[in-house]
């Protein structure tokens, strides 16, 4: 979607850009950049419904929306003069609520300092309050408090709305954010997980006690523990997670970066064009493109409906540089020692993970499905639903009308929206990708019989791969899938074009995917230690590894010595072969060296042919611009 020129006026000078913040009014009161999201906090303002469950990963904004919603209920319009719900036909009524906040984020894990903190911070919502309450020495107390603030709220002083029945006020706005926060940090020990657990299902069981005084209750968090009894008392609560009607609250779209940052966009494009790193004949949607490669793809239910990750986006405008900023701003998934971790990320980069439970959800403490963690905590999005062994687009919860409000999610305990369904999953972005791929060379393999991580046993492989020898390449490679090959199904190109990735990235990310060159999309430009651009081509065909390359019939005796790399077949020989002549077509014929021309670095051409599982074949191309030929390097020379 073109940034036009009437997008590119509509700011004098870009506004600024606010990363270290979640409170609205520091965005206003430095003219900064705030994405809009009035109109869906509007409807729940509207809604007959009023308690509500939020999961979206970290850094995507949920902290600045409870925030947007206590100063809607604080009636604070000044701050929104400039959004959908302050202008004078939004039909809302700015009617002034008292608000409750809460956040657990940074509450200790240890059960008894978190029993503490917890009621540090009930005792600062009765002084914030100026209630008339004694010191709270429980967890429960929260009813009392919620009574109290109301009390000093009657319902008459609200636009004269009296309720039909004595005592119902319906005037307390309560904001709990990142309830799971204490719940995550300890999902490796179930002793202290419980003892907390047991806590927060007293507290909410407490709070559902007080309906008749609650306008609207607001939860958030990253992760919905389903079987934990934790929200048992709140039968009312409603999880808006996988609602298409709220799929956009947390994020942005396309449309919402082009209308705010277009200033932005154009600036950092301006920059990034002056130091090389992108042509100089690219424009702001080149720039979308890009910002779309690295940030985008996070949906939950419907894929057609996608938003890049907020955090990620405002620091790569505000630096004017790609970045891994989301990952680098927390803790790597790594860290965590599950069962199996190893083999869902190899999964991963084999393009070939699916989920058959319930993927929204964590309903066994004592076996977290690794997939859905990674789910929910943003380093893996739907791709489609899997019926009859066919991908298909999600489809909206319960057969609902996207233009009407789901009723699906009335219990957040009890949801089933995704139970027994097979889910397709993939890596969102190129942000996500790339940090995967650091975290699962890291890792104890998942191959059989193979000890060490990755990066420890094939390091070698980036020292041959800078050198251009080719011969080299080829034996580690083909040794690296000849470890992997009992665990890979459905092979495709996407399958060794990732793994081939994985190798290269083991020291420093120095490797791209799909990378739009000339008039195509290139499958790798490495950079190398010395600034030489190696832009790669892989081609794959199917075939029998026993047939390409027969095992001997008879077996020599133990102490003859075998050669490390028996003799390849004649007839995988002229397959591989073709393939590369195939993969050196395409980068003459879609130009992907040309873009180089003008970057006065020293550039080289890669094909890869892969036939079977393990057999393949590397050749390397030096390009001499001044002479314009392209020449196949022949020989090794260390």
């Amino acid at each position: 979607m073109a940034v036009d020129s009437n997008t590119r006026n509509t700011e004098q000078a870009p506004k600024d850009l606010v990363t270290d913040s979640a409170v609205l009014s520091k965005f206003i009161a430095r003219n900064a950049v705030v994405v809009d999201k009035t109109a869906l906090i509007h409807d729940l303002f509207d809604s007959s419904d009023s308690t509500y469950f939020l999961a979206r990963p970290r850094r995507f904004g949920k902290t600045l929306l409870l925030d947007t919603i206590q100063n809607i209920a604080n009636g604070s319009r000044k701050l929104f003069s400039n959004m959908a719900i302050g202008k004078d036909d939004s039909g809302y009524s700015w009617e002034k609520y008292p608000v409750i906040r809460l956040s657990f984020g940074g509450f200790p894990s240890e059960p008894n300092a978190f029993r503490q903190w917890f009621l540090e911070k009930l005792n600062q919502i009765v002084s914030h309050h100026c209630l008339d309450i004694k010191p709270v020495r429980h967890i429960a107390s929260i009813e009392k408090i919620i009574e109290a603030v109301s009390s000093k709220h009657p319902i008459a002083e609200m636009s004269g709305r009296t309720p039909e029945m004595s005592g119902d006020r319906f005037n307390v706005v309560l904001l709990i954010d990142e309830y799971d926060f204490p719940l995550l940090g300890n999902l490796n020990n179930s002793t202290k997980l419980n003892k907390i657990r047991k806590m927060l299902h007293g507290f909410y069981s407490s709070i559902k006690n007080c309906d008749n005084k609650l306008r609207l209750t607001f939860i958030t968090g990253v992760s919905k523990f389903s079987q934990l009894s934790i929200f048992s008392g709140l039968n009312n609560i409603i999880d808006i997670s996988f609602d298409p009607n709220y799929s956009t609250i947390c994020g942005f779209t396309e449309d919402e970066i082009i209308l705010n940052f277009s200033s932005h966009i154009l600036s950092a494009l301006s920059r990034l064009k002056k130091v090389g790193v992108f042509p100089e004949d690219s424009d702001a949607d080149y720039f979308i493109e890009r910002l779309k490669y690295w940030y985008d793809g996070y949906t939950w239910w419907n894929k057609d409906t996608t938003v890049y990750n907020p955090f990620s986006v405002v620091k790569c405008l505000k630096y004017q540089r790609f970045d891994y900023y989301w990952y680098n701003s927390g803790t790597s998934l790594a860290a965590y020692e599950f069962k199996h971790m190893a083999e869902i990320y190899f999964k991963i980069l084999s393009n070939n993970l699916t989920f058959k439970e319930t993927v929204g959800s964590i309903s066994d403490i004592n076996d977290i499905q690794v997939e859905s963690l990674l789910f929910q905590t943003g380093y893996l999005t739907i791709d489609g639903k899997i019926h009859n062994d066919k991908i298909t687009d999600m489809p909206q919860p319960g057969g609902v009308d996207i233009g009407k409000k789901s009723k699906k999610f009335k219990n957040i305990e009890e949801s089933e929206e995704s139970e027994g369904m097979t889910f397709k999953l993939k890596c969102p972005n190129n942000e996500i990708f790339f940090t995967l791929i650091q975290d699962f060379v890291k890792m104890k393999s998942p191959f059989p019989g193979f000890d060490g991580s990755i990066k420890q046993t094939y390091s070698s492989f980036v020292d041959s791969f800078n050198s251009l020898d080719a011969n080299e390449c080829a034996r580690i490679f083909s040794s690296f899938l000849g470890q992997i090959d009992s665990t890979l199904k459905d092979l495709n190109e996407t399958t060794f074009r990732n793994l081939l990735i994985c190798l290269l990235n083991i020291r420093k990310p120095r490797a791209r995917p799909e990378q739009i060159l000339g008039s195509g999309r290139c499958d790798i430009v490495y950079t190398s230690p010395s600034n030489t651009l190696i832009v790669t081509e892989i081609k794959y065909k199917k075939g029998n590894i026993l047939t390409a390359s027969p095992k001997p019939k008879v077996l020599p005796p133990p102490d003859t010595k075998l050669p490390a790399f028996q003799e390849m077949h004649n007839d995988a020989k002229e397959i591989l072969e073709f393939l590369l002549a195939e993969a050196f077509s395409l980068i003459v014929t879609k130009k992907y060296v040309r873009p180089f021309y003008k970057s006065c670095l020293k550039t080289i051409a890669c094909t890869v042919a892969i036939h079977g599982y393990d057999d393949c074949l590397f050749r390397f191309y030096s390009i001499d611009w001044s002479a314009q030929r392209i020449t196949p390097i022949t020989s090794f020379n260390p």
